[in-house]
C-alpha cells in the first residue's frame, strides 16, 4: 500500500536526514516541510489495498462540471406499453417498454405515418456535494522523530476518504430501496435448504428484472451472508437436497462483498447503465503550517454527485440466511 517515507529517511534530533549512497544529508527545517508535502502527495497517488473500490464496477463515472448535473430520471410509477402488437405466430402480445428505453416502435401500414415516441422520463438535478476534512500533525512529531505515528495517521486519513466514497455510492443504492424507488423481494419460502431458497429467490429477482428489460450483473452482499450466497451460486444442477438450479442471469452474477451493506440484505443490480456517479473533483490535498497549533495541517476534499436514474436497475433481496446447515444445504 506504499509508505510516506522510505527506509532512507530518518529524523535525528528534530532534523530530517536522508541517506543516499551511504552519505547522510541533513535537510533544513524549511525543506523538511516541502519534503513532507511531496511525500504526502506521492503516498496518496499509490493504490490503497484496503480501499473498497468495488462500487466502480456498478456505477458509471462521468466527469462533472459546475455546481451540478441535470440527468435523466425515470419515475417508478410510469407505465408505457405496446398494446396489440403482433408476434410471429400472429398472436397478440403486450410488451412493456418501461425500464427499457421509453421509446416504442409501432407497426406502420403502407403509406402510414410514423409517430414520435413519448420518452417517459423526467430530469433530476444532481448537486456536486463537497466532502472534506483536515488533520493536524504536531511539530513535536517531527522533532521527536515519530515517523511511524506520522505514517499511521496519514494512512487513516486516506482510508477515511476511501470509506466516504464507498459509503455515498452504496448508500445511494440502499436509499433507492428505502424510498420505494426500487423494489424488494423476500427470501423464497419454498424448500427446506437455505441454499435452495436463496437460489429460488435469485431466480425470481433476475427473471423479473429481465422482464423489465434490465440485465442484472452484480449481487452486492454483506460479509455475514457470503458463505451461503457463494455456495448457492456454485450450484449448477439438481442433486442431493438442493432443489433449485440457476437461470441464465443468476449464472452471470458477480458477487461484491462489502462492509457497507447491512447484514441479511443484498442488492441485485444492473451495472453502470442508470447508476451514475459524477466526479466534479477528485480527492485533492493541501497542507499549511498552522502557527496557532504549532503543527502542520493536511486538508483533503473531493466533490461527487450520485444518482440512481431508474429504480428497476436495483432489486433488494431481504432476509438472506447467514448460516449453513449441513443437513439442509449439503
Amino acid at each position: 500500500m506504499g509508505r510516506i517515507f522510505d527506509d532512507s529517511v530518518t529524523f535525528v534530533e528534530g532534523e530530517m536526514v536522508v541517506e543516499r549512497e551511504g552519505i547522510q544529508e541533513t535537510i533544513t527545517t524549511s525543506d523538511t516541510k516541502q519534503f513532507f508535502s511531496t511525500a504526502i502527495n506521492q503516498f496518496f497517488m499509490t493504490d490503497n489495498e484496503n480501499a473498497d473500490r468495488q462500487w466502480e464496477q456498478v456505477f458509471r463515472v462521468i466527469p462533472g462540471k459546475g455546481h451540478g448535473e441535470l440527468l435523466p430520471f425515470r419515475p417508478p410509477d410510469v407505465t408505457t406499453t405496446i398494446s396489440g402488437a403482433t408476434g410471429g405466430g400472429g398472436n397478440a402480445i403486450t410488451v412493456s417498454a418501461v425500464g427499457s428505453h421509453g421509446i416504442v416502435f409501432n407497426e406502420v401500414g403502407e403509406g402510414g405515418e410514423i409517430k414520435f415516441s413519448r420518452v417517459v422520463s423526467a430530469e433530476k438535478y444532481v448537486k456536486h456535494i463537497k466532502y472534506g476534512t483536515a488533520i493536524g500533525y504536531s511539530n513535536e512529531w517531527f522533532s521527536d522523530g515519530s515517523m511511524a505515528l506520522i505514517e499511521m495517521v496519514t494512512e487513516d486519513f486516506r482510508e477515511a476518504a476511501d470509506d466516504m466514497l464507498a459509503a455515498i455510492h452504496y448508500g445511494a443504492i440502499a436509499a433507492a430501496v428505502n424510498a420505494s424507488i426500487s423494489t424488494s423481494t423476500a427470501l423464497d419460502g419454498t424448500g427446506t435448504a437455505g441454499v435452495a431458497r436463496v437460489l429460488n429467490t435469485l431466480n425470481t429477482i433476475t427473471s423479473a428484472m429481465r422482464r423489465n428489460k434490465r440485465r442484472p450483473s452484480h449481487f452486492i452482499i454483506a460479509p455475514e451472508n457470503e458463505a451461503v450466497v457463494r455456495l448457492a451460486l456454485k450450484v449448477t444442477q439438481e442433486g442431493g437436497s438442493v432443489a433449485a438450479v440457476q437461470n441464465e442471469f443468476v449464472k452471470r452474477l458477480d458477487i461484491i462483498v462489502t462492509d457497507f451493506a447491512v447484514a441479511n440484505t443484498g442488492y441485485v443490480v444492473e451495472a453502470k447503465r442508470r447508476l451514475i456517479s459524477t466526479n466534479r473533483l477528485a480527492l485533492s490535498l493541501g497542507n499549511f503550517q498552522d502557527l496557532l497549533r504549532d503543527g502542520e495541517t493536511l486538508v483533503g476534499k473531493f466533490r461527487r454527485g450520485v444518482l440512481v436514474g431508474e429504480g428497476q436497475c436495483i432489486n433488494a433481496f431481504t432476509s438472506i440466511p447467514q448460516d449453513l446447515v449441513s443437513t439442509d444445504d449439503f
